[in-house]
């Protein structure tokens, strides 16, 4: 096809070489430059069809292995072709992951909290890493630093929650009068209030509660016609609770079964209440939400999916890595 216009003529099937999702086309399988490398696989768009498997078809018995991305093509993007997560709802991501691996992480003085996230990735399985507790600046060289979005040391920084990793409490937090989520070291998730329990495997204070045990959350309680409590409230719900405001929460089920929610701040994406009842429906009995805002991070192996703005970046303390 070729367009002619005052500033002369150009052929849209030229030079050009990048199409779909713009990945770069490749000539050497079918000696055309139609098929689309995706890294992990080649995508053939006239047909919408990989040319080989999902090299994660054992976790999506569902599907068949070629289709691209649940047969969803306009709505949802396959960053590598190289499995199902994440799939994304009203612009919020949800990643599922079956009984993960859950690891602290920390951002290093000098560097940001993406280059930390992507710096521990691996060749050997899929990575997610998300921020946790919100955090607060202890003195005026760390607010000042913040201001001018330079690089907010460590020791200038405190979580609003305990971090717990293998029975030992990392240094940098507090108590913070809210929720946690915790692994014990038998393998079993909880969430609960206050503190994470000193001998966790792994444990975040300092989240929102969103389900607990199967009650719902929200903004107020609620009873049914017999006055039991059918919903609880928490501080701090209610300004998770808009449209635009960014997002980060982990729900799980008794199964072990792991979804993770995260929505880039500024967007229209969806309420809390609106995620929450998605979890529900999809059989989650327990979910947590940690700082949002502009400090709301999604960061898959070495990329960035929901990025934190620039100040968040250069100050968020401390995050979580999930693995299969």
């Amino acid at each position: 096809m070729q367009h002619t216009g005052t500033a002369g003529s150009y052929d849209l099937n030229s030079d050009y070489r990048y199409g779909f999702n713009g990945k770069e086309k490749d000539d050497e399988i079918k000696g055309e430059a139609n098929s689309l490398d995706f890294g992990a696989r080649i995508y053939d768009p006239r047909v919408g069809r990989w040319m080989s498997t999902d090299p994660k078809e054992s976790e999506y018995a569902w599907q068949t292995t070629y289709s691209y991305h649940k047969n969803s093509p306009i709505s949802l993007i396959d960053w590598c072709g190289d499995g199902d997560p994440p799939y994304i709802k009203n612009n919020v991501y949800f990643v599922h992951l079956f009984s993960p691996t859950v690891t602290a992480i920390q951002r290093s003085d000098g560097g940001t909290f993406t280059e930390a996230a992507i710096s521990i990735n691996t060749d050997e399985k899929t990575e997610y890493t998300i921020n946790m507790q919100q955090f607060e600046l202890l003195n005026l060289p760390s607010k000042v630093r913040y201001f001018f979005t330079l690089n907010v040391s460590m020791d200038g920084l405190l979580t609003q929650g305990l971090t717990v990793q293998n029975g030992h409490t990392l240094e940098g937090g507090r108590y913070a009068d809210n929720y946690y989520i915790a692994q014990n070291q038998k393998g079993d998730w909880s969430i609960g209030l206050g503190n994470p329990p000193a001998d966790s495997k792994i444990g975040f204070g300092g989240g929102i509660p969103v389900i607990v045990d199967a009650m719902r959350y929200g903004e107020r309680r609620k009873y049914d016609e017999e006055g039991f409590e059918i919903q609880g409230s928490s501080d701090g719900y209610k300004f998770h609770n808009k449209l635009t405001v960014g997002k980060t929460i982990l729900a799980f089920n008794d199964q072990n079964d792991f979804m993770i929610v995260s929505q880039q701040d500024g967007v229209n994406g969806m309420t809390l209440d609106q995620i929450r009842e998605e979890l529900v429906a999809k059989g989650y009995t327990n979910a947590i939400s940690f700082d949002g805002g502009t400090s709301s991070t999604l960061v898959k192996d070495n990329q960035i999916i929901v990025s934190p703005d620039r100040r968040k970046n250069n100050s968020i303390p401390a995050g979580a890595t999930l693995k299969e």
